[in-house]
């Protein structure tokens, strides 16, 4: 990520700056969130035990319940969707929660761990968590780390699937 973009997330105005720790922001979760999977959609957000994925996942979710969240790791996006991610979304919203109120949410993605990121409403700067990506599926795109030129979702969600780790209890 350039310095100028970095520079231009601290200047977001729900950001707030909490001293020499780095930038912080303030979180909400939502009470009702817990995993999915949805085969016929290549989507999961459940974690499995054993991998190093669930250390990264306890420590972010516990420094975001404890407020003490570096957003000098994060990379903030205010999405404009295509209509096919918008309804992808649309539809794990509503897999999730039973409801299909889904207002704009904002994405925060950890830049060094691009699988996990969260979406957010931005109310007044406070952040509710509405949906969490553990896996960079909610919007697949290529791992080009791994010379994929396209996303192959199919291939990452049977790679990452049989998980038993529901994300309540890592909220809870």
């Amino acid at each position: 990520m350039s310095i100028q973009r970095r520079r231009s997330i601290r200047k977001l105005p729900s950001i707030k700056n909490k001293g020499i720790k780095g930038i912080k922001a303030s979180f909400e979760f939502n009470k009702n969130l817990h995993s999915i999977d949805l085969q016929e959609i290549y989507f999961t957000n459940f974690i499995k035990k054993d991998k190093f994925k669930y250390k990264f996942v306890k420590k972010e979710i516990d420094a975001i319940k404890k407020q003490m969240t570096n957003m000098n790791d994060y990379e903030i996006k205010e999405e404009n969707y295509s209509k096919k991610n918008r309804q992808r979304v649309n539809t794990i919203y509503e897999e999730t929660y039973k409801a299909t109120n889904l207002t704009p949410l904002v994405r925060i993605k950890h830049i060094y761990n691009k699988e996990f990121q969260i979406f957010c409403e931005d109310e007044n700067g406070i952040y509710k968590i509405q949906l969490v990506d553990l896996h960079h599926l909610i919007i697949p795109a290529a791992d080009k780390e791994h010379g994929e030129e396209k996303a192959n979702i199919e291939k990452k969600y049977n790679d990452v699937r049989g998980g038993i780790i529901d994300l309540k209890d890592l909220i809870a």
